[in-house]
């Protein structure tokens, strides 16, 4: 699948943060909690511009810009500010 590319350069960058991860109360550290909120989101995009959405003010379309947005809003707390 495309999204095991993305996966394995997630886990790659996971890798290079710093190792002061605090953890959160499920066990999981913040940084790992983001990278799987990216996933999701990233997927839920993908998925809804195969169906033909497009980022707009209604509709479907906001719900892909706020998935866009917090997509984009979370890589970069991560640190993720250069392209993969």
């Amino acid at each position: 699948m495309v999204f095991i590319f993305f996966i394995r350069k997630f886990l790659k960058l996971l890798h290079n943060l710093p190792d002061k991860i605090i953890l959160n109360m499920s066990g999981l550290s913040m940084a790992a909690a983001a990278m799987r909120i990216i996933a999701d989101h990233m997927r839920s995009a993908v998925f809804m511009a195969a169906d033909g959405v497009t980022p707009s003010n209604k509709t479907q379309g906001y719900i892909l810009r706020r998935l866009l947005r917090r997509l984009f809003a979370t890589g970069w707390n991560l640190a993720l500010k250069t392209a993969c």
